[in-house]
């Protein structure tokens, strides 16, 4: 089981200008409990666009959140699927 921690619900918000326009990039902060490490691993999930963040506590990371890639290779989608442990609801 690969084990995810959120530790507060707070979502980093970016401005981005490029050629193509102007976009926003959402993020929340997480942690990975990666098996046999000491410690855990922090990283950002993107989150879409009127997604609300997921909710403090520890979550199962989803296989929906896989996808095989156009090369034929296992990848991760943007937008992690993860379900709440404890039998509690996430938000989506």
């Amino acid at each position: 089981m690969i084990l995810i921690e959120i530790e507060n619900t707070v979502v980093d918000q970016r401005e981005i200008t490029s050629e193509k326009g102007n976009f926003s990039v959402r993020e929340q902060k997480a942690f990975l409990q990666v098996p046999g490490s000491k410690y855990p691993v922090g990283f950002t999930m993107q989150l879409n666009k009127d997604q609300l963040p997921f909710e403090t506590g520890e979550y199962e990371f989803g296989v929906d959140s896989l996808f095989i890639n156009r090369y034929g290779q296992l990848a991760v989608k943007r937008e992690l699927a993860l379900q709440k442990l404890k039998g509690e609801v996430a938000a989506a």
